[in-house]
């Protein structure tokens, strides 16, 4: 059983839902100030006196979809989570910003305050440790240091770093709630008897003061918790909330001022028609909206100080005014009451699987889900969306020596550094789907589009030196290129299984003349792909290769992409005999002693390469390009994106 697991059944067995993408909340404590000073030990070693772990960070979009956003209090930056754990860093909103890669994986809960240098920002991971780290952000770059760790002997259920980035408002898992200075000296702690947190409320006014309130369970209850001078109090009595579902924080909510708390059901859950009380904090009087959403989903329902936001999962939210509730009593008959005529308002993004990921604060609605980050004000306006274009490469290359990879697109082809260093050109597109990119040494390009079009190119003007067509049968099956000292040759198999293959040598800056290959001598052209039937076995022992030996079936192999010098070759695994239909397995095999090295998993592939030296081999497929380690098969570069061009070259 994971780490992750045995958190969620914690939290399960609590009753308590939590999802990082919701604001934090605060829980009660008791302690004064001057009493913590005296008796209080620091989590971990004040940063001032001594030397705490530090790194610089890099900037980077997330390298798989996101799906959850935690905003600052002041709604002006952002931590996003994405689908394998990463997390990052928006100091900007803008359509070209790029975030900072932080050094968390999976959390299970994130919370960030803005600082006067920089931000604080806290984390829960899956064993339920606390960690907690200062982002200090210049003109020149950004670094991670870590303010202090807590570790899961102390878990964790939640960590609210408070605004102003000064203290932390914790809940423990043990039902204590502590108050932190950044450098993780306690300050304050709520230990009461017969008072058992379970969840807590956070929020933050117009003028930055914090607010915030305990929830226990059975009956639920919320409760203020004053956070000022260093110290947590318990005021005024709970108040038992009604709700129709377990707790969770999407029906129990707070006001971002604390006056009130909000409860919803949802009782025909095929029905648009929601209730939410409003229950007033301080002294306990009571309220009633009731709405009609467009949908039949569960709202999404977010208390501001003077309305709620209702998200219906349309990409529309209500707006339900405060002084439109009405007077309430508990046992009242809720089918008497009239729906509220609400304004709505548009959130881009917001829909029926998005809906409970969204987050508000500082009068900023914002969403993280797939490949965008939209932001924009409460009232709909505003609007800020930060969306990278997904690399949709269908042709890779690789320079000789591996140090410079060209992805073809149908729109273009880009031209980058594997390591990521220089900058990144864009060349004119094909004029078609890309089938063959190649460096024909280190100055020219060969590409080839599915009509069989092949143009010879300068790489540093993007003039096209020669052009020729080769002809297609039907269609394009399989393309390949083999280098050699002085250029190379394109190989074109049609989609006819009786078509000869066709090559097109490139040779001192020029193409060649075209010729067919005979099926007698298939064989001595693997880059064009295997024969049709039991011929295959023929082929692949041609090459060198035992296929049991090597764990392959013949009706599996379906392509083959050897390095120049035949040493190495990466054979193409599947089921199907189109490359591009499903998922397949990319296994590098040694030539010389018939032995598997490193097997690689592609969704659906579309293209590979080599280097010239046979040191790194490319590929794309569905998921982007990659770059890898010719020897050992790890990864060197995994693009999803496409680079941003900087600066960009007009296409002739």
């Amino acid at each position: 059983m994971n780490a992750r697991l045995l958190a969620s059944l914690a939290l399960l067995a609590s009753g308590c839902v939590n999802t990082v993408a919701e604001a934090g909340t605060s829980g009660p404590a008791t302690q004064s100030a001057a009493e913590a000073d005296a008796t209080a030990t620091p989590v971990a070693t004040n940063i001032e006196s001594a030397t705490m772990p530090s790194v610089a960070l890099a900037a980077a979009p997330h390298v798989t979809s996101m799906h959850e956003v935690v905003l600052d209090r002041d709604g002006k930056s952002a931590l996003t989570l994405d689908v394998t754990g990463g997390v990052r860093l928006w100091t900007s909103f803008d359509a070209d910003a790029v975030p900072w890669v932080l050094p968390v994986e999976e959390p299970l809960w994130m919370s960030l305050a803005a600082t006067e240098s920089g931000f604080l920002a806290a984390f829960i991971d899956t064993t339920g440790g606390a960690h907690v780290a200062r982002i200090e952000v210049t003109k020149d770059g950004a670094r991670w240091v870590t303010a202090f760790d807590l570790p899961p002997i102390d878990p964790m259920f939640e960590v609210h770093v408070l605004g102003g980035g000064t203290r932390i408002l914790a809940l423990g898992v043990d039902h204590r709630v502590r108050l932190w200075d950044a450098h993780g000296k306690v300050l304050a702690e709520l230990d009461e008897h017969g008072v058992i947190p379970w969840q807590l409320r956070v929020g933050q006014d117009a003028k930055g003061k914090t607010h915030a309130a305990v929830v226990q369970f059975a009956p639920v209850r919320m409760q203020r918790l004053e956070v000022s001078d260093d110290s947590l109090a318990l005021v005024g009595e709970p108040q038992t909330l009604a709700i129709d579902q377990s707790p969770n924080r999407n029906d129990i909510g707070m006001s971002s001022d604390g006056r009130y708390a909000t409860a919803m059901q949802k009782p025909l859950p095929k029905k648009g028609r929601f209730e939410i009380e409003v229950v007033d904090l301080r002294d306990g009087t009571r309220r009633m909206l009731v709405a009609e959403s467009d949908t039949r989903f569960r709202p999404r329902v977010h208390p501001l100080a003077d309305e709620i936001i209702a998200e219906t999962g349309s990409g529309r939210a209500l707006r339900l005014p405060l002084d439109a509730a009405v007077p309430w009593e508990p046992g009242s008959d809720r089918t008497l009451l009239t729906p509220v005529v609400a304004e709505a308002v548009s959130y881009d993004g917001s829909d029926e699987f998005s809906l409970m990921h969204t987050t508000t604060s500082g009068g900023v609605h914002a969403i993280a889900w797939g490949d965008a980050l939209r932001v924009q004000s409460i009232d709909g306006q505003s609007r800020k969306v930060v969306q990278r274009s997904s690399l949709a490469a269908h042709a890779v290359g690789l320079s000789p020596t591996g140090t410079t990879v060209a992805w073809g697109t149908a729109d273009e082809i880009i031209l980058e550094s594997v390591d990521g260093t220089g900058e990144v050109r864009r060349l004119a597109a094909m004029g078609g789907t890309p089938r063959l990119l190649a460096f024909a040494g280190d100055d020219h390009l060969v590409t080839m589009n599915d009509k069989g079009k092949v143009q010879l190119r300068e790489i540093d003007t993007d003039t096209v030196l020669d052009t020729v067509s080769m002809p297609v049968v039907w269609g394009i099956e399989r393309t390949g290129w083999r280098p050699d000292d002085t250029g190379g040759s394109v190989v074109l198999a049609s989609s006819r299984p009786s078509e000869p293959l066709q090559v097109l040598t490139v040779e001192a800056g020029k193409l060649g003349s075209l010729q067919t290959v005979n099926p007698s001598e298939r064989t001595a052209w693997p880059e064009g792909g295997k024969p049709r039937g039991r011929e295959s076995s023929d082929w692949m022992a041609s090459l060198g290769h035992e296929l049991g030996a090597l764990q392959l079936r013949p009706v599996e192999v379906v392509g083959t992409a050897p390095t120049a010098t035949g040493e190495h070759s990466v054979v193409v695994q599947k089921h199907r005999s189109e490359w591009t239909s499903s998922d397949v397995h990319l296994t590098m095999i040694d030539t010389e002693r018939n032995a598997r090295v490193w097997v690689r998993k592609a969704q659906g592939l579309h293209d590979t390469s080599w280097s010239r030296d046979g040191q790194r081999f490319a590929y794309v497929d569905r998921a982007g390009g990659h770059v890898c380690d010719g020897a050992t098969g790890e990864s060197i570069l995994d693009q999803r994106w496409a680079p941003r061009v900087s600066p960009p070259n007009d296409a002739p």
